[in-house]
């Protein structure tokens, strides 16, 4: 289970809630989280079917090893030649949409960018 959100990351979590929230369960979402350290970092997620969510965090250029590492202790799947990005599957209620928030947020965080130098763009498609 991934740990309390810290205050400074909460209203990024909330977009990541409503993202999750607002897109149906035949659609997925995308949130760029444009950094000046890891530009072209982003997040996102679908339904497998109405219970499981699939969540993955993309592969940036010039990643550190250290970061892939911690992205697996927390319980990230690597990347192989099918996947290219950590994922993972999880249960699926949207009462506990919050659940996903702290999935992601503790995977962005171990690429040690701070939340206010993120700046989201949420992308939201209602059919796969």
């Amino acid at each position: 289970m991934p740990a309390q959100i810290p205050s400074e990351w909460e209203s990024i979590a909330q977009e990541i809630q409503v993202a999750a929230l607002n897109t149906a369960v035949e659609g997925f979402f995308i949130i760029s989280l444009g950094n000046e350290r890891y530009p072209d970092l982003y997040i996102q997620g679908t339904w497998n079917d109405e219970e499981t969510i699939w969540i993955e965090v993309a592969q940036c250029e010039d990643v550190l090893e250290s970061t892939l590492t911690t992205l697996e202790a927390l319980g990230w799947t690597a990347p192989d030649d099918d996947l290219p990005n950590h994922h993972k599957e999880l249960n699926w209620d949207e009462t506990q949409s919050h659940v996903i928030a702290e999935h992601f947020i503790e995977a962005i965080r171990a690429f040690n960018i701070s939340a206010e130098d993120c700046e989201l763009e949420v992308s939201l498609e209602f059919e796969k």
